[in-house]
Parts: structure tokens; sequence; C-alpha cells
């Protein structure tokens, strides 16, 4: 074996020290591998993005309350509502009541009362009120007198809003053409031996006018005092046995309820009823309106003419004028010998059904006429009657000439000296009012107020003319009009001078 002799251990075999250099060179690679790395001089984060927060989104709602639901306004209605159940007794002439009245504050201010007319209360006896309530509670007074109903209330009722009056009565109605003293024209209310009429048969609050008050008119001699705002009735008659129940008469279309029928009539000023076991019923039908004739079964061929009349008179008018405002006109027969309109319904006493001649020349054909004008100039355009009654009665009576002049042109010139020329010379201002004259105030109002409106017509001419009436028919539909506002209106459809016309027939300028 060989040996080296210059190394510290020269003694050492050289495998040996082989071995040993290359042990040292692993432990060194070793140390260096396993060197630490230097630690930074402040400790990393132990994020590195943003914290997250404690909610990632929006807490939890509290739970929602209940809420009571807001109750809808019940809408202020335009009109006075009427509401009537009446158990009616034809054989005892009785009728017991019950009204409800919701009377809507229109008038622009508040008001402290309530004022009705209580017309049956003329009659002694006639009228007895049994109970009356304001919104559930008694009034804080209230004074019937006479045909005056005044309602005080407990607190004023504001303007716009409603009150509520509920009025239990009865009536035992007077044999007709007899009434208090102070009644000598209105004498249709009550029962004859043929039939019964409920005519103003209702409280009802009369118009009110600001800065004046109350338009309750005491009656006159001629013509009708009462004025009317439009109301919608809704009406219930019942019989105590309804198989034995006479036969009605209304204004409207009836639905069979227990007991009785229920009508209902929108718009109206009125609300009137006839019955009788003797009557019959005739019935067209002219443009959806139902045109009804009743009549006593003795007088049929009058009351034949007399519906074909009102249908002929329907379409005319609501041509010249407007159209008709209701879906349902009656004609009666009335066991008297007055005429008389309502809403809806109107009278021809009967002495006009017993001469029936076949012509056209026949005053029922003429008086039928007069009191269909009724649904326009007094029930579709309202007004004073006592104050200024012409502007209802000399339309009307002007009316029928229209009339004739289109079903019966040949008879034109008969109308004109039936009705007006064979009476002349007539007295008495156009513009008076009920309680000026005596006898002539038919003169006056009616047949000089109709001489009026035909100078009128010849001045101005026809195309003015009608579109005024028409004019005149729209503009005051459902609202009241006055002399004031007749010559207003005219005065925007023609440019002639009329101021002699007015000064011939009116005791006032206009």
């Amino acid at each position: 074996m060989s040996v080296n002799k210059d190394h510290e251990g020269k003694n050492e075999p050289v495998g040996t020290r082989k071995i040993r250099l290359i042990c040292a060179l692993l432990l060194v690679l070793l140390a260096a591998c396993a060197a630490p790395t230097p630690l930074p001089s402040s400790p990393p984060p132990l994020f590195t993005s943003s914290p997250l927060p404690l909610f990632t989104s929006s807490p939890f709602p509290s739970p929602t309350p209940t809420l009571t639901p807001t109750p809808t306004p019940v809408p202020l209605p335009a009109r006075t509502r009427y509401t009537l159940d009446a158990l009616v007794d034809y054989d005892a002439h009785t009728a017991a009541v019950t009204e409800t009245i919701l009377y809507p504050n229109h008038t622009g201010g508040p008001l402290a009362d309530l004022v009705l007319a209580a017309f049956p209360n003329l009659w002694p006896g006639c009228f007895q009120m049994t109970s009356l309530t304001v919104n559930g509670q008694p009034p804080a007074a209230h004074q019937l007198q006479g045909q005056q109903l005044t309602v005080t209330l407990a607190a004023p009722l504001p303007s716009e809003e409603t009150v509520e009056l509920v009025i239990v009565y009865t009536l035992d109605l007077p044999r007709t053409a007899w009434g208090n003293e102070e009644i000598i024209r209105n004498l249709i209310f009550g029962y004859t031996g043929k039939q019964m009429n409920l005519l103003d048969w209702y409280p009802f609050v009369v118009p009110y006018v600001p800065g004046q008050g109350w338009l309750l008119h005491r009656p006159g001699n001629y013509g009708e005092h009462l004025v009317y705002d439009p109301a919608d009735f809704d009406v219930t008659v019942r019989f105590p046995v309804l198989a034995q129940a006479p036969v009605a008469a209304a204004p409207a279309e009836g639905e069979p309820v227990p007991g009785g029928t229920r009508y209902r009539l929108d718009r109206a000023r009125t609300f009137a009823l006839s019955f009788s076991p003797d009557f019959i019923a005739l019935r067209v039908a002219s443009n959806d309106i139902i045109i009804q004739s009743y009549c006593f079964s003795d007088d049929a061929t009058g009351g034949q003419l007399a519906l074909q009349t009102a249908a002929q008179a329907v379409q005319v008018y609501s041509e010249k004028f407007a159209p008709y405002p209701h879906p349902v006109l009656t004609i009666v027969q009335g066991d008297f010998i007055p005429s008389m309109e309502y809403d809806g319904l109107v009278f021809v006493g009967h002495t006009f059904y017993h001469y029936v001649n076949g012509t056209p020349r026949d005053y029922l054909i003429v008086l039928t006429a007069h009191e269909v004008a009724h649904q326009w100039w007094f029930a579709l355009v309202g007004s004073d009657q006592a104050m200024e009654p012409w502007l209802d009665e000399a339309l009307a009576t002007y009316s029928e000439r229209i009339f004739y002049e289109a079903i019966y042109p040949d008879d034109v010139d008969w109308w004109q000296e039936t009705r007006i020329t064979r009476r002349e010379p007539l007295s008495g201002w156009a513009d008076t009012t009920i309680y000026d004259l005596n006898r002539s105030y038919t003169e006056a109002v009616y047949l000089r107020g109709a001489e009026f409106l035909g100078g009128l017509r010849a001045r101005v001419g026809d195309e003015a003319f009608f579109a005024f009436l028409q004019d005149y028919a729209t503009t005051f539909s459902h609202r009241r009009a006055s002399a004031d506002d007749f010559f207003r209106l005219l005065r925007l459809h023609t440019d002639a001078d009329i101021s002699d016309i007015i000064g011939a027939y009116f005791s006032h300028p206009h």
C-alpha cells in the first residue's frame, strides 16, 4: 500500500483522506441549505385584503305592522237623494211612509238649519209626523208651521258635506177639491171616487239661494207656488194585500219587491203617483222612450189619443228643444177638470177624454201637447213658478203651436184662432206673478206670454229663435233659469232690436 509523505496526515492512506474531504464538503452544503431566511423589520399582516364587514347585506327589517285600510271616501252626491217606503191603503185613503233624505250642501256656505216643504200639512189632519232624526239623533229643534218644516241642526252643516234626515209620517188624504182655505187652485191632491193621487206628498228640501235664503212661497189663488231642485228618487210602494192593489201610474218603470213595486227616477224635480182600480194602461215605445197612457176603462179612445199625441210631442220637442231626459213618460187621465204637470208624469183633465172628435182639432190633443211640453219647460229647465210663471207656462203654450206646425200643419190657423185670437183683446202683463191676478192670470201668463214668443220669433227669424230655444234648454238643463237669464241668452243669438216687444208684454224691462 503507498503513503503521501508531504500531508499532515502523511501517514493516512490516500482513500481515507478523500472520504473525509467529501464529507466536509457535504456538511458545508447542508449548512448552506439550512440557513434561516432573515426576518423583516415588522411582521406581515395576517390578511392581505381589506377586512370583511360584520354584515355583507342590510340588517333584517323590523316586521311591518298591520295597518287598518283607509275607507274609500263616499263621493258627495250631486243632488239630494230621497228614499221613500210607503204602505198605501187605497180603500182607507192613507199612506204610512218612512222617508230618508240625504242632503248635500252645495250652497257654498254652512247651513244652521234646513227648510222643507211639507205640502200635505196644508190640509188639517192630513200629515202626521211621528219621528224625525238627523244623522240618527233627534234634531236640535224643529218647527212645523203650515207647509214649512224647519229643522235646526246640532251643528252647522259645512259646505260640501252631507246630512241625513229620516222622517216617519202618515198621510190621511183629503177628498179632492176639499182643502185648506189658502188653497183654491191646486185641488187634485187626495182622492176621488175613482182615483187616489200622491202629489208633492213627501217633505222635500226647498232650494237655497245664497244671499236670499230658502225659497218657499205661500200658495196662491192660481198657478203653482212650489220651486224644486232636481233630485234622485228611490220609491217603494207596498199594499196591505198585493193581490187587491189598484193599478199604479208612475213616472218610471217598476220592479217587483215583496208586497209592492220599487221605482227609481234620477234628476227629477218631483215624484208623483196616481192609483185607480179602474185604470187601463196603454204603452208604446218611441226612440227607446216608453210612453204610457193611463185612462179609465170607459175612456179608452181618449187614452189612445193621449198616448199617440204624447209620443208625437216627445219626438217634436226632442228635435226642436233637447232630448227627453227620462226613459219613461206617463200620461194620466185625472178624475177632475184641471191638467197638471209633474216630472215624468202629467195629468189631463177627464172632460177632454169624453169628447174626442176624431180630428186634429181636438182639445185633448192641445192639452196633452201642452202638458208634455212641461217636461222641457218646468222639468228640464226649472224656474220660479210663483214669481215668474211665464217661463214655463208661456213656453208650454207656444210649444203647442210648434207641435201643430210639425204634426198638423193644416190646422195651425185653427190652433191660433181657438187658443189665442178668439180671446182677444187679452189683458195683463206676461210677467205677472201668481199673486197678482185672478181670472185674467191665464190670459196674461199663458196667452199673452205665447203672443210675445210669436212676436219674438217673427222679429228674430226661425233660425235664431230655435237656436236660442235649444241653447236655453241645454244651458239650463237641470237648473233654474230666471227671466234675466232668458233675455241674456237670447241676445247672444240675435242683434235685432226687441225692446218694443218686451215693452208691450212685460211690466219690467229686460
